[in-house]
Formats: C-alpha cells, structure tokens, sequence
C-alpha cells in the first residue's frame, strides 16, 4: 500500500512458499505493477517483475533438488482431486478429500491412477496432473458442474466450505455415499451460522458498494474511483478465484482475501454518501 516494493517482493514469496496457489496473486500483482509503471510513465521497469524473477529462480531449486519445477510436488495431488469424475458431488457441501477417498473411491487401486512402485515424488506428482487432464477431458459433463460450483463456491456460497463436517465416502463402484461420524455439535453449528450472518453481510454490502460504484462512475461520471485508496485490497480476492475456479476452494484458502475487501467497501459506501451529501 506504501509502494515499499522489496518489502512485499520478500513477504509474498515466503506466502508462496506455504502455498503454492499464491503465486497467481503474486505474479498479478508483479505484472499490474510493471504495466501500471509502463502505461503512467512510458517506462519499462524490469525490476517490478520482481515474482517472475523469484518463481524462475525457485523453479531452478526445485528442479535441482526435487527433479520437478513445480512449486508444490502436491499440485498434481490436488488438481486430480478437482477433477476426478464426482468431484462435483463433494464440494460445497462435503469435505472433497475424505469423499473421494474411501474404499472404492478416486484413489483405489480400481478406480485411481497406477503409481509404480518405488516412484519418486516428481514422478507421483507428473502422474496425478497427466490423469487430472485425461479425467477432466472424459468426463466433460461432471468437469462443467464442477466449474459452476467451483464459481458459486468462491463468490456466491455463504456458508463454509465444506457445510458439513464428519465423514461422509463415496464407493464408486457402488455408487453409494457412506455416512461415517457427522461430528455434529452445537458448537460447529453455532461457529457455521455465525459464518453465514458474516458472509450474508459481506455479499449483500459488497454487491451494493459495487453497485454505487458503477453508478456513481457510469451515470454520472463522477472520478469517485479516482479517490479511492483501497482498491487494491481486492486484488486478493479477484486474483484468488483464477486457482479457485480451476482448481477448488475452501473457505480457509480466501477467508483473509474476503475480510481484506471489507475496509475498501467501507470505503466506498463512505465515498458515496459524502457524495451525495455534498450535491444535497
């Protein structure tokens, strides 16, 4: 927010180092940061690519020491988790995980990927990404579903995800969800109707923020965005749904890029009502 650049360079690579679904905020931020320097100044700025730099770099240590550039020898693990055949039965609603690994599940040696014995951890992780394409080009109808949850689950869901705790598992073969310990209790249900007054509140303050917004700007082509000083704390948040959408999400993986849109829609509600105050 104060342009202190090799600050942030620093801390958002050690944010990507505890996971790897940050780079795509980090990379967004690089490149906005560097087009913004080009168009305002007419400047090529090299030096505010600076996450490029850093995911080549760290790239070249992984190859090095784990024989694979990948940021994370999981990321195949869980792109196969979003896109095995009934992904789209899981989330929001059960815990992805646990449903897709039962007996018979995503993972079996019936229905899962054959890992070759004595497999290395690259080799593991190439192989989960390989079986999460084949899966998501032969189920084509499921992949779609699971886009469109995937969508409502990140901007629209205002209950925590997943809603349910406890174990609930599929066996694929047949094709039966298993009930396991639902780990209900009042305090889970008290914290998840706690989450959903938040959320509510979020959407319907953060919808109406936007609203005013591109009202204020459209109808009466105000430079009210002009003033704003908040508008990148959305960056999180819009960046965040690229891994999101194509991946999965959790509330725990964009809790803290939602709760960063809070002061900017207060912002604009404030913004706007002064506005308005003023032409009255």
């Amino acid at each position: 927010m104060k342009n202190r650049i090799g600050l942030f360079a620093f801390t958002g690579f050690i944010l990507c180092e505890t996971r790897a679904g940050y780079w795509v905020f980090y990379l967004g931020v690089s490149i906005l940061l560097f087009a913004r320097k080009f168009i305002r100044d007419r400047k090529i700025s090299p030096g505010k690519l600076f996450a490029v730099y850093f995911l080549i770099l760290s790239s070249l240590f992984n190859l090095t020491y784990y024989d694979s550039p990948s940021p994370a020898l999981e990321g195949g693990l869980t792109t196969y988790f979003g896109y095995t055949k009934y992904h789209y039965l899981s989330l929001p609603k059960m815990d992805m995980d646990v449903l897709l690994s039962g007996p018979n599940g995503a993972f079996s040696t019936s229905n899962g990927p054959k890992i070759p014995e004595g497999s290395a951890a690259a080799e593991v992780n190439s192989i989960y990404q390989k079986e999460a394409v084949a899966s998501a080009l032969a189920n084509k109808k499921e992949t779609i579903l699971g886009w469109m949850q995937k969508f409502d689950s990140y901007f629209f869901d205002v209950q925590k995800i997943p809603h349910l705790p406890g174990q609930y598992v599929l066996d694929q073969d047949k094709k039966v969800i298993t009930i396991g310990d639902e780990r209900l209790s009042w305090n889970l249900i008290a914290g998840n109707f706690i989450f959903m007054l938040y959320r509510s509140a979020l959407l319907v303050s953060g919808f109406t923020a936007l609203g005013l917004l591109l009202g204020l700007v459209l109808l009466q082509r105000t430079k009210l965005i002009h003033q704003l000083k908040l508008t990148p704390l959305a960056l999180p948040f819009i960046l965040g749904a690229i891994p999101g959408i194509l991946i999965y999400t959790e509330t725990r993986f964009k809790i803290v890029s939602e709760l960063l849109l809070v002061p900017l829609i207060a912002e604009i509600w404030s913004r706007a009502i002064n506005q308005k105050i003023r032409k009255s």
